[in-house]
């Protein structure tokens, strides 16, 4: 029993952590977005490939539609990856190398870049000049970031070690 309650907590702690993690990656492109405005080149991938699952399910999108459609299919992930990290790290799977930057990496390589381009949404990496590719590297690894400080710090929370210090690294 106290075991799927640990099961639980640990999906439950990644569900909150993925929930931060995507809302920081939504800043880190508001911030770009007002430091560096561009024009938009077409409907964003996430409202395109949402607008496809909609219709494969028998609706006709709308603009406005595929747009809530789009932001909720990036939030889904951005929670369900966190939800895997927790189950992760129940597993005994550490994910403290780095400080989630691994898993920030591996999302932007296997999911954003390969895997949007695999299912045709995207051009070949290749194809994007380096500072597009940047600045998508850039937001996986804020995410990942946010993702283990949250997995982190709920794990402290959770045994009792919210007063201890933080040790990081770099804070000789």
């Amino acid at each position: 029993m106290a075991q799927n309650r640990e099961w639980a907590a640990s999906v439950a702690a990644g569900l909150l952590a993925g929930v931060a993690a995507t809302a920081a990656m939504d800043g880190y492109w508001a911030v770009l977005a007002h430091l560096k405005p561009e024009k938009p080149s077409g409907e964003p991938v996430t409202n395109r490939l949402a607008g496809d699952l909609l219709r494969r399910a028998g609706w006709h999108p709308s603009a406005p539609a595929r747009q809530t459609a789009g932001n909720a299919l990036h939030w889904t992930y951005g929670i369900a990856w966190g939800a895997v990290a927790g189950l992760a790290r129940y597993g005994g799977v550490r994910l403290d190398a780095g400080f989630g930057q691994p898993l920030g990496a591996a999302l932007e390589l296997g999911g954003d870049q390969y895997g949007l381009y695999a299912l045709g949404y995207a051009r070949h990496p290749r194809e994007y000049p380096a500072g597009t590719l940047a600045r998508s590297f850039g937001a996986h690894a804020v995410y990942g970031l946010v993702l283990w400080l949250g997995l982190e710090s709920v794990s402290r929370l959770r045994h009792g070690n919210a007063r201890r210090a933080w040790k990081l690294p770099w804070a000789a």
